[in-house]
């Protein structure tokens, strides 16, 4: 009892491997070279922040020679070899500490397990542009019990 939701700040990067391309094998997925959507024309910034925006994206595979960029919705779980390619993995890391938090039930003290309800925390603590998630946590604060999706903060609604 006393469980805890906090809400952290979501901050991803890449995590390129040069000279390969994406691969999906290990029967997640449909196709070997994955799921994805094909930009071309772009840099690999552009690349890049078309993943960020996109929170089904998980990885790019961005062939400079070409400006080709594909944006993969699946997991990418091996690579090939391509002199041309480079293939890039979204990983996610939490700031470390909470922006906020407030108890599941209402108090540090209740007996009541929270298994439904709504969660509303302060805006102004939030940056435009950013992502997060909430996270509910048991009363001494290292297990996740349940999350949300990463949620991303479009404007500041004025």
């Amino acid at each position: 009892r006393g469980d805890w939701v906090a809400l952290v700040k979501v901050e991803f990067d890449f995590v390129c491997d040069e000279h390969t391309a994406c691969r999906c094998y290990e029967d997640k997925c449909a196709h070997t070279k994955g799921v994805y959507n094909t930009h071309e024309g772009t840099l690999k910034e552009t690349c890049e922040s078309l993943c960020m925006e996109d929170v089904e994206c998980n990885g790019i595979e961005y062939n400079e020679l070409d400006q080709k960029c594909e944006t993969h919705v699946d997991f990418l779980t091996d690579r090939k070899d391509n002199e041309d390619t480079l293939c890039c993995e979204k990983k996610m890391s939490f700031n470390s500490l909470p922006i906020d938090f407030k108890y599941a039930c209402g108090s540090q003290s209740c007996n009541e397990t929270a298994d439904n309800g709504t969660l509303s925390f302060n805006a102004a603590a939030l940056t435009v542009g950013a992502t997060y998630e909430a996270h509910l946590l048991s009363k001494t604060g290292f297990d996740i019990k349940a999350k949300t999706k990463p949620f991303f903060v479009a404007g500041d609604g004025l």
